[in-house]
């Protein structure tokens, strides 16, 4: 995704969460404000209402006091005086009143005097508060009136509707009794709600009866009404509100109004419509439009001021550079005058352009040309020789040793060394002369304007010369060689490739002579490198394919002809030169880097053919298997020898591991903990070639050995040679000093074996005894002569017997 597409998407991403914020507190905070100032305001006018409703109670309750109190009301109860029923009990009086409906009761309930006005006060009628008889029963509510102070006063239901009534015991002035009677005036509560409050409130209010609960004057019906049927269920609450945050223009308040008895008997409903939710979620919604519209004009804006600033330099700066990824031209500049960080970055990448530029051409640590640039500059050299006829030489340098410093004194002390056999270089070129690294510790140098070979060779010794004081490094001061060789232009070739391949050649042919010197190109021994390349190359072939064999070398006692073990020799099956010895393609091993390849292979083979050989009832003795020194240097060699014997099946009984000297001089704790641990695993350990190395013969002590075997060098001139004798007679004086065996390899003569044995040597490995044996020879030789393993063989038998003859 290009960094436009992002910029745009989170610019995108920023405005949906701005805008998604905003909506959410103008949602969660300031609408709530609105839905409670509207429920607060409606909450109000109903407690209006209620207030209302408390002062007619209180209206009514004093009214009915004031007559029951009357004097003259106390005696007509007695005495039924019809003067004052026709002065005072009269409609008139009850209408101006705004009563309808007026009862004198004695104290048993029965009426004694009541009148019933319509809801207009202008009539009255038959009914009162019983629609039978107009009576009350003694346990009714309102004839509690008798023993309450104060009387009774609230709803009740009537005929006509829920009346307010005031229930009050008939006394005379002074509150004295007895109570002959109980006065009951009331008011209809559908009266009271549609004219009164109305005009003494200035609150409409709409009153549903029991009977008619679920009929709402407006709204939702069905939700309202529902909702007043609830508030009819005993243990509601009493009161709700309705419409507050939905859709509706309107809130209703709707509560329940109960008798005496608790039972409900309406609600009140006042209805009002919103004033501050409405433009107040109107002004919610366009608050969200400005902020989505203004949002983007600043995104847009912001993208614009990106896209100016930040964006087009960016993409500038981009195709510059992909410019020169895909032509490589390092060449052109990059124009981009600014002051900020992208003038900077600009600034920098300019920098590390001319560094690259460096890079491309030269040698980091020493500052020299590198290979490229040298090839470039060495060839616009030939082309003027070639125009001028003149002489040139191409010098490939090589440290001597190199590795051994960097292992010793570190990478670090290392480069220090590169650097300054740089400069000493360079100190020696001339003018016209041409040096540089060609990688690692190499260095070719271009010699100009030769007038003889002769000329090619001072200036040769001179570079060879130059590695004579030591080098300072550090605090120390170390001494290190060089090889050079030499390709003369036009002698050697014409082509510079090709001059700087002789040139290497002939540094190896200067390695190969002893180091620390030069020699020129010569063509044998460049033909014999190219024999030497390709030999390595069809050595690695032959491991991949497969093209290798073992053969088994008898080991016997001279002196009664048993086999006491084999030695496992690996053989090369060329395809054009045949059957290859070992000591003709191990040095190619040691070059390339493949003996630890090589003795991982010739330790699976030999252990396969020993169990092979068990599996069929051949008791084979030990088989020698030679492991190189560096191979002791892998740190799974031991887990490897291990795994391969679970492998294979075979035993460490039927393995010995053959060492050199060199083994025991490298890494010789570790090798010495190895060896121990092969040996308690059952593995014989046995020193090859004895006397050719230079290990110290406390190593004959300290390491876990079994057997040594004498260099066959020691034994090729026995008995004659004296120096021989001397080395071999104490090579088994110090064995049987270390309790160690010996063994003698390389003995192809009678006379040789012979005084051997007189020396106490009777363990030999030689021509004499036996030919290196194919696994089906040997196998079969074994079948076919078992007292071989018994002893008891001569060795006309085996001058008479077939071997194997592949090398003579």
């Amino acid at each position: 995704m290009s960094l436009r597409l992002k910029v745009a998407f989170l610019s995108a991403a920023l405005l949906a969460c701005l805008t998604a914020v905003l909506a959410g507190v103008l949602w969660v905070v300031v609408r709530p404000t609105f839905e409670n100032i509207e429920q607060v305001h409606a909450l109000e006018r109903m407690a209006t209402v209620q207030a209302s409703l408390a002062g007619e109670r209180e209206s009514l309750q004093r009214l009915a006091v004031n007559w029951a109190s009357w004097d003259d009301m106390y005696d007509y109860v007695l005495t039924r005086d019809t003067e004052f029923k026709t002065s005072n009990l009269v409609l008139s009086t009850f209408a101006d009143s705004e009563l309808h409906y007026v009862a004198i009761l004695d104290t048993e309930g029965r009426t004694i005097w009541s009148i019933t006005l319509d809801q207009t006060l202008k009539s009255s009628l038959d009914t009162g508060l019983d629609s039978v008889t107009g009576d009350l029963p003694p346990t009714s509510l309102l004839m509690r009136a008798l023993t309450t102070s104060g009387g009774i006063t609230g709803l009740v239901p009537s005929p006509q509707g829920p009346l307010l009534a005031s229930a009050q015991p008939i006394l005379t002035s002074e509150d004295e009794g007895p109570a002959r009677g109980v006065l009951i005036m009331a008011r209809r509560l559908d009266y009271i709600m549609s004219d009164h409050i109305p005009r003494y409130s200035g609150v409409a209010v709409d009153l549903r009866l029991t009977g008619e609960a679920g009929v709402s004057p407006g709204g939702d019906q069905t939700t309202l009404g529902g909702q007043v049927l609830a508030l009819m269920a005993p243990g509601s609450k009493g009161q709700i509100v309705e419409g507050i945050g939905g859709t509706a223009r309107d809130v209703t308040v709707a509560t329940r109004l109960n008798g005496l008895d608790g039972a409900p008997l309406a609600v009140a409903l006042v209805t009002l419509a919103k004033r501050v939710e409405p433009p107040g979620m109107n002004a919610i919604h366009l608050a969200i439009l400005v902020a989505l519209v203004g949002g983007l004009v600043i995104i847009l804006a912001f993208w614009y001021a990106t896209k100016r600033i930040i964006l087009d330099p960016l993409g500038l700066l981009e195709r510059h550079i992909t410019d020169i990824t895909r032509t490589g031209d390092l060449n052109t500049p990059l124009i981009l005058d600014r002051s900020d960080e992208i003038g900077a970055l600009a600034r920098s990448f300019e920098t590390m352009r001319g560094r690259i530029r460096y890079l491309v051409h030269n040698d980091p640590l020493t500052g020299l040309p590198n290979r490229d640039l040298f090839l470039t500059l060495a060839e616009r050299s030939l082309t003027l020789a070639r125009e001028d006829g003149g002489l040139v030489a191409v010098a490939f340098i090589d440290i001597d040793r190199f590795k051994t410093i960097n292992d010793s004194l570190g990478q670090e002390s290392g480069d220090a060394l590169l650097s300054t056999v740089a400069r000493r270089l360079s100190a020696i070129a001339g003018k016209s002369d041409l040096v540089a690294r060609y990688g690692g510790d190499e260095f070719l140098m271009l010699l100009c304007g030769l007038e003889t070979p002769l000329s090619a060779r001072d200036m040769a010794s001179r570079l060879i010369g130059a590695f004579e004081h030591p080098f300072s490094i550090g605090d120390q001061s170390i001494y290190v060689t060089a090889s050079l060789g030499l390709g003369l232009f036009p002698r050697d070739s014409d082509d510079l490739a090709t001059l700087i391949s002789h040139a290497n050649a002939a540094m190896n042919h200067a390695k190969a002579l002893g180091r620390n010197n030069f020699q020129f190109f010569d063509g044998e021994v460049n033909t014999r490198a190219r024999e030497i390349l390709a030999m390595e190359g069809s050595l690695r072939q032959a491991l991949t394919e497969d093209r290798l064999e073992l053969r088994y070398q008898p080991q016997v006692d001279a002196s009664t002809g048993r086999l006491i073990g084999l030695e496992a020799l690996v053989r090369w099956n060329h395809p054009t030169r045949g059957l290859v010895a070992a000591e003709d393609f191990l040095p190619f091993v040691e070059q390339s880097g493949l003996h630890a390849t090589l003795d991982r292979w010739v330790l699976e083979t030999a252990c396969r053919q020993s169990r092979a050989w068990r599996d069929q009832g051949l008791p084979v003795p030990p088989v020698a298997v030679n492991l190189s020194a560096r191979h002791f240097e892998a740190d799974d060699l031991y887990d490897f020898i291990s795994g391969t014997l679970d492998a294979t099946g075979a035993r460490p009984e039927d393995l010995a591991i053959e060492i050199t000297e060199t083994v025991m001089m490298r890494t010789s704790e570790r090798t010495k903990t190895l060896l121990k641990r092969l040996r308690r695993l059952g593995f014989q350990v046995v020193i090859d070639d004895f006397g050719t190395g230079f290990a110290s013969l406390s190593y004959l002590r300290e390491f876990p050995l079994d057997r040594l075997k004498i260099d066959k060098t020691f034994i090729g001139e026995l008995p004659g040679n004296t120096d021989d004798t001397a080395i071999v007679r104490a090579v088994l004086a110090l064995a049987r000093e270390l309790d160690l065996d010996v063994l003698a390899e390389g003995v192809e003569r009678q006379d040789q074996a012979d005084w051997l044995v007189k020396m106490g040597c009777h363990m030999q490995q030689g021509y004499l005894h036996g030919h290196p044996l194919s696994p089906k020879a040997l196998g079969d030789r074994l079948t076919s002569t078992p007292e071989w393993l018994e002893g008891g063989l001569d060795h006309a038998y085996f001058k008479k017997s077939p071997v194997d003859t592949e090398f003579p």
